[in-house]
């Protein structure tokens, strides 16, 4: 990727998302699992717009959200945050405190110079009205089900919490989104049934055979499926706490017809973007919206080629976002 492409997203962040003033305090977390070619560029989009940044480099810290006490300390005297990490700092209590003394927050966990450059290209207009009409209806759902012909038939009862969505804006006060943007969820409140994940699994990455969920009373009660589904079930084990198999903390649906999913042996942060690819949460909730649940990990399951309703209206169809069901206006 080059450098003129990764300034493009890094400026687009810095002055579209964020909306960073003249002597602002900015911290660029990132670690050594990630380029460095995309905290450089975010420190020169800061450079131009007269920002007071300071670049924070740590180890990769396997297993662990919290950034070491140094980075902890930094963070306390800024008001905006950008972290372009390998492990998730989005559902940290750092970021969660930052946020509650006013900081905005951009995370952008397993990006990656090729993700970066791509999501310089969106419509962030575009991105923004299809965001937020989606959290919208989700918002005012009682009850989602998803199904697949892999075999997915999950369904969910919703609590009436309000949504999340990342759809690129972070300008106010203890705002919150990431890179790349276009994808909106809610917490569940119960589910039941069977999920099946063909696309990406956090902890494993693409799978070679689909991954498939049992769910029963919003617990992940059997694992199934080839290597990385074993792989999976003993981390889970390994973890030594019974929330991170509580199911779902989140179901979202993406909306940026930019995304592209790329299989890996990361987990493909893009991938939940792509235009009406859904992907549900498990583990722990307690920085989402209306979340009460303390685990060691979050986790995601994506599927490619799913029907996703809200109250019997078809939302997500065959990898494909029904845009009509949200209730635009025709242009």
């Amino acid at each position: 990727m080059s450098n003129p492409d990764l300034y493009r997203t890094a400026t687009l962040v810095v002055r579209h998302a964020l909306d960073v003033k003249p002597g602002e305090a900015v911290a660029v977390v990132t670690d050594s699992g990630r380029s460095p070619r995309i905290a450089e560029a975010f420190m020169a989009a800061l450079r131009t717009v007269g920002a007071e940044a300071v670049l924070l480099t740590m180890f990769v810290r396997e297993g662990r959200k919290e950034p070491p006490e140094a980075v902890r300390a930094a963070l306390e005297r800024v008001t905006a945050i950008i972290t372009p990490t390998t492990i998730s700092m989005t559902y940290s209590d750092t970021l969660l405190e930052a946020r509650r003394r006013g900081a905005r927050v951009m995370t952008m966990p397993l990006i990656n110079e090729a993700i970066f450059g791509r999501a310089g290209a969106v419509d962030p207009d575009e991105i923004v009205t299809l965001t937020q009409a989606l959290a919208r209806r989700l918002g005012e759902a009682r009850a989602l089900h998803l199904t697949s012909l892999l075999g997915t038939d999950l369904r969910v009862r919703l609590g009436g919490h309000p949504p999340e969505l990342i759809d690129g804006v972070c300008r106010n006060p203890g705002d919150y989104d990431q890179v790349p943007s276009g994808v909106a969820s809610v917490l569940a409140a119960e589910t039941e049934g069977v999920l099946v994940a063909d696309a990406s699994v956090s902890q494993v990455g693409t799978p070679t055979a689909p991954i498939r969920f049992e769910v029963a009373d919003s617990r992940i009660t059997a694992i199934e499926g080839g290597a990385e589904a074993r792989l999976l079930r003993r981390i889970l084990e390994e973890a030594d706490d019974p929330n991170v198999f509580h199911c779902a903390a989140e179901i979202g649906i993406g909306c940026n017809r930019w995304a592209r999913h790329v299989p890996s042996n990361e987990f493909s942060m893009e991938g939940v973007r792509a235009h009406g690819w859904v992907h549900v949460g498990f583990g722990d909730d307690h920085t989402l919206p209306g979340g009460t649940i303390r685990a060691r990990m979050h986790n995601d399951a994506l599927l490619s080629d799913c029907r996703l309703t809200a109250d019997g209206v078809v939302l997500a169809d065959g990898g494909r976002l029904v845009v009509d069901s949200l209730g635009l206006p025709r242009t």
